[in-house]
């Protein structure tokens, strides 16, 4: 008999503010990013537009959640503080555990980090942030300079530290598979509890957005021209990056039971599809992306009543995310639902943003309640044929789809149920 797998906490940090504030301050009108700098060596000073979550916002989390689960900061290594993508992962996980109530360890707790660049970020920014320290005349000693950073690349080092710290006593794995890192994380950590190796599980993702990001971004001509990410809008010229984490936590039913803690939702499924023509396109031919999400609706047997796109604001992939969905749900001969649209609140949050999304769908899930899609003067392109949402709606809503087409041709689908 397999087992069902239930959502028993999640825990959220974006530009937005954490958890419940970041739902409501979905529905303020002013959602725009912010100018982040960044020094280079030779003194020259990047900008570049970001969802950001601020210095002094890290710091107050830092401090609080420290305190509360008896944290020194003395004992965590200094690079780990450094490196904001680690510091927002260990952030959120705190935050989920606590929303969960999980406080004892009678339990075998897993973990899954989806993250698409642990480690790298950190070695940039001692490359050209800092004096140069290689010498071309000796390779070995130029490796000297650099080699604890590039130690760090390996995914293991940052799955060990916060294992360490949270005290995780189960199986741990990262994963990587770009803007569908989370989606992949889950269905990793239900399998794990359908195993028996966990009774349960903390999948965690999170993204602070590095200059790297945006120059990578800005080459593929992926980078919206006017500072503003809409999807799906006929004025959209692409994506802006945002910082965020969320955490999910998956746990089995004999577990949620022993506790006496109610969940959010129950886990249902997720399918996956793998995509071969370019690295950085679909294949428009492969239909890869709307087998998929049939996969997953017809695991799950009904439709669904909300939908959350992956939604980048980069009219060429937007075209070809709205043209999959709608044929995927007429070959099933379903309605399509609603759609909700978060990018253009939160930014692009690359490997955070499915994890990230799917709970802000918990949330419309347990209120009811549809955001409007951004910018509020939404204007659908012409070739997009979608039931758009443009005002706050309020709908009795039972399940959510989060779809993700991601760069490596990593297509993914998520459906979770309220309970």
């Amino acid at each position: 008999m397999m087992k069902d797998i239930y959502l028993s906490g999640t825990g959220l940090i974006t530009s937005l503010g954490q958890d419940n504030l970041a739902w409501k301050n979905l529905f303020k009108d002013e959602h725009k990013p912010d100018n982040r700098s960044y020094l280079l060596n030779n003194n020259i000073e990047l900008e570049y537009p970001v969802f950001s979550i601020k210095e002094e916002e890290l710091t107050y989390h830092k401090e609080k959640w420290f305190k509360e689960f008896g944290i020194q900061e003395h004992h965590i290594e200094k690079f780990l503080l450094e490196d904001k993508d680690f510091l927002l992962l260990l952030l959120v996980s705190l935050i989920g555990l606590r929303n969960a109530n999980i406080t004892s360890s009678d339990k075998t707790v897993g973990l899954v980090i989806a993250h698409e660049n642990l480690g790298v970020n950190h070695l940039i920014n001692g490359l050209i942030q800092k004096p140069n320290l290689l010498d071309p005349s000796s390779p070995l000693d130029s490796f000297q300079q650099y080699k604890n950073d590039f130690f760090r690349l390996q995914n293991f080092n940052f799955l060990y530290h916060l294992a360490k710290i949270l005290k995780i006593n189960g199986p741990t794995y990262t994963i990587n598979n770009a803007c569908a890192s989370g989606l992949y994380a889950l269905e990793l950590g239900s399998n794990l509890i359908k195993t028996d190796q966990a009774d349960i599980v903390l999948v965690v993702s999170s993204d602070y957005a590095h200059v790297t990001e945006y120059l990578w971004l800005n080459e593929k001509g992926f980078n919206a021209t006017n500072d503003i990410i809409a999807p799906f809008d006929q004025h959209a010229t692409g994506s802006v990056l945002g910082d965020g984490a969320g955490a999910i936590i998956l746990e089995s039913e004999d577990s949620l039971l022993q506790r006496n803690h109610s969940p959010l939702g129950r886990y249902i499924t997720t399918a996956f599809q793998q995509d071969h023509w370019r690295i950085s396109l679909p294949d428009v031919t492969a239909k890869s992306y709307s087998k998929a999400i049939k996969n997953a609706l017809s695991r799950y047997g009904n439709n669904v009543d909300l939908i959350i796109p992956h939604g980048t604001g980069i009219p060429m992939w937007d075209k070809y995310e709205a043209r999959e969905i709608t044929s995927s749900f007429k070959d099933l001969n379903l309605q399509i639902p609603d759609l909700a649209a978060f990018k253009g609140f939160t930014g692009h949050t690359l490997g955070a943003n499915s994890l990230i999304e799917l709970i802000l769908g918990m949330f419309s899930l347990i209120e009811d309640v549809i955001p409007p899609l951004f910018p509020q003067n939404f204007h659908p392109h012409q070739d997009i044929l979608l039931p758009f949402t443009k005002k706050k709606t309020t709908k009795k809503m039972n399940s959510v789809l989060k779809t993700v087409a991601a760069y490596g041709g990593f297509n993914a689908a998520t459906i979770i149920e309220k309970i």
